[in-house]
């Protein structure tokens, strides 16, 4: 064993005292390599420990050893054990048995397909903790090219952030569902978050320019059932109707929806009504939004159908309305019927569309309506 005493007595003979000296230049060219500690101790002094493969350095006070690096393995082998252990900045080792939902980290580590609840892949991840004796985590997994978020306080579920490095980042996990929500609003009552229409409904439609939808009626019982494929209504609706016979022409509310190509209308009259043509008037609409159709019964008079009922009908109205055809008018739009006042529901929105000049009910080429509910 390359140890030696450091004292070395001059009072023996020649070959005694060379001896000593060879053996401390030899303890001191092996750095006091054995499998014990030196017995001769002294502050600052180095120690090779064969037994476990580490140098080791003694404490300024020379009571106890440091370790400090191991004798067999380069630089760059010891620096990535380092980080697999102590990570980067890291005050707690994580070792690949240790628990990924437990261990308080506070730097940044490697961790392996060994490390308890890592399930980001079969490869090494890097795991950012936020520390302070909580496991909120920042996640990046390699394998899956994934960016995770753990989050102690939902019990330690993840959400993925970015679906695959290089692709374009989705909200889908982290918002609801995008799906058929489309123009809309994210809302938030302080607790839970739901889409929104922002305002609620707002149409552009072409008053002098039909698009009607044309289909069949028959009545029985005082219930008349149109027959109109797709036709899109809700129970609610306003409808205008005109019937080539049999039936009277007007404005109907639907009462049921059987399914998406019929609906019916309460039509009184004991008679029973074979099939006949029935028309539902409409206008044309350039641009909407959650606005269904807008039915036309006279010049200018009009019902607005939501496609998505308001949660009330406390909601506040704008129109504005002009002809750009000819000569350029300006329309008036008023939010009542046949000259007084009719209460919106939470289905539609009756408006008439006045010439401003003459203050007669007027098709006009630009009417547009917002909806603030």
């Amino acid at each position: 064993m390359p140890q030696a005493n450091y004292s070395v007595s001059a009072s023996q003979s020649g070959s005694a005292y060379a001896s000593d000296i060879n053996d401390a230049l030899l303890a001191i060219q092996t750095n006091n390599s054995g499998s014990t500690a030196p017995s001769d101790l002294d502050a600052f002094m180095g120690w090779a420990d064969t037994t476990t493969n580490f140098f080791k350095t003694r404490d300024a006070g020379n009571t106890t050893w440091y370790t400090q690096f191991p004798l067999n393995k380069n630089l760059s082998t010891y620096i990535n054990e380092l980080m697999l252990v102590y990570g980067l900045g890291g005050t707690a080792p994580l070792k690949s048995g240790d628990d990924l939902n437990s261990v308080d980290q506070t730097g940044l580590y490697r961790i392996t397909t060994g490390t308890t609840n890592n399930t980001y892949g079969n490869g090494s991840v890097l795991v950012i903790n936020r520390g302070s004796g909580v496991v909120d985590q920042l996640i990046l997994s390699i394998t899956d090219s994934k960016l995770y978020l753990r989050n102690t306080a939902n019990n330690g579920s993840l959400w993925t952030l970015k679906a695959t490095m290089g692709d374009a980042p989705t909200l889908n996990s982290l918002l609801p569902s995008q799906t058929g929500n489309s123009g809309k609003f994210l809302t938030t009552n302080g607790t839970n978050t739901s889409w929104a229409n922002v305002p609620f409904a707002t149409v552009n439609f072409d008053g002098t320019t039909a698009s009607n939808l044309v289909g069949t009626a028959t009545r029985a019982s005082n219930v008349a059932t149109i027959n109109a494929t797709a036709h899109g209504h809700i129970v609610g609706h306003r409808v205008y109707l005109t019937f080539a016979s049999g039936i009277t022409n007007g404005w109907f509310d639907v009462a049921t929806v059987p399914n998406a190509n019929s609906f019916t209308v309460a039509s009184t009259g004991a008679d029973v009504v074979s099939p006949v043509v029935a028309t539902l008037t409409r206008r044309s609409i350039r641009k909407a939004l959650n606005v269904h159709s807008v039915p036309i019964a006279l010049a200018g008079a009009y019902a607005v159908n939501f496609t998505t009922p308001a949660p009330d009908a406390n909601y506040a109205l704008l129109g504005s309305a002009q002809n750009r055809s000819g000569t350029d008018l300006l329309g008036l739009v008023q939010f009542h019927w046949n000259n007084a006042f009719v209460a919106p529901t939470v289905n539609y929105v009756h408006a008439i569309v006045r010439n401003s000049s003459t203050a007669f009910a007027q098709d006009m080429t630009d009417n547009s309506i917002v909806v603030f509910a």
